[in-house]
């Protein structure tokens, strides 16, 4: 185990119900902090490394691993609700909040990715100056078929190429490609069957982040990361196979003892929220 402390950032590709690659990783360090959170952006994904550098003081000793996200995405901190994660601006569920008013007023998709490339740009300048050990990754697609809530390709207005972010990440690919690809399909996604529904997670298993760890994050990769990936991911899939209602979730997935055992600390902004 190493001595030196863990930090990870990201969507819900780095922090959800069941580990991800970033929980696989932490068990080797002794200290780890994982900053992920579903359905934010990379506006939140910047805030988080600034809180966590002003709290914890980045040295050079330390390892960051970034996997920036989707910029389609809208971020903010309110009262009630925290950081309320709410994913894509284009998703149907979000109709009512980001509506025809707002995307004339205070949106666009030039300005969204404008300003993920700043906070890419902002967390790079930052941990460069630190001198911490970093990567940077992205769990969804920034080019073609953007996915999240929209199907079309060439949505851009004007030539807004200078704030492509693309080179400035070590590994480009999506990790929300690995069900399509590394010897996997969406038959391999977790399931629920409640009242007789199934329920498609679509979010990458832990099988595939142990997967995504050994393709793309070599040097942090060895048996021991992907032996906790096995025992890991056969858990979940049988956990979650096996809930009989929605009610049942929290405390048999989420609150999961083997979950809980590999979960990373946070704090900051971070510390109001409580998933119950």
């Amino acid at each position: 185990m190493n001595k030196n402390r863990l930090f990870t950032f990201g969507c819900s590709c780095t922090g959800y119900h069941f580990p991800t690659w970033a929980e696989l990783l932490g068990t080797q360090y002794k200290e780890f902090y994982n900053f992920g959170l579903s359905g934010m952006g990379n506006r939140f994904i910047q805030q988080m490394v600034f809180e966590a550098d002003h709290h914890k003081k980045f040295t050079s000793e330390d390892t960051v691993l970034v996997m920036f996200t989707s910029f389609l995405r809208n971020d903010v901190w309110l009262r009630d609700s925290k950081w309320p994660s709410r994913g894509p601006v284009f998703l149907p569920t979000n109709k009512d909040i980001y509506n025809l008013w707002w995307f004339k007023k205070h949106w666009s998709l030039e300005w969204g990715l404008m300003d993920s490339w700043s906070s890419v740009n902002a967390v790079k300048n930052l941990l460069d100056i630190r001198g911490v050990k970093y990567k940077f990754m992205t769990a969804m697609p920034l080019e073609g078929n953007l996915q999240e809530g929209t199907t079309d390709s060439n949505i851009f207005e004007y030539d807004v190429s200078d704030f492509n972010y693309a080179h400035l990440l070590d590994v480009t690919y999506p990790v929300w490609y690995m069900s399509d690809n590394y010897g996997f399909s969406k038959n391999d996604l977790y399931y629920t069957i409640i009242d007789d529904k199934k329920d498609i997670d679509l979010h990458p298993t832990i099988e595939m982040y142990a997967k995504y760890i050994n393709e793309f994050l070599p040097e942090f990769d060895n048996d021991q990361v992907q032996e906790y990936g096995k025992i890991l991911h056969d858990i979940a899939k049988n956990v979650l196979s096996d809930l009989k209602s929605h009610d049942e979730f929290y405390n048999k997935v989420y609150y999961n003892e083997n979950f809980m055992k590999v979960r990373g600390e946070t704090f900051g902004s971070l510390r109001f929220l409580n998933p119950k």
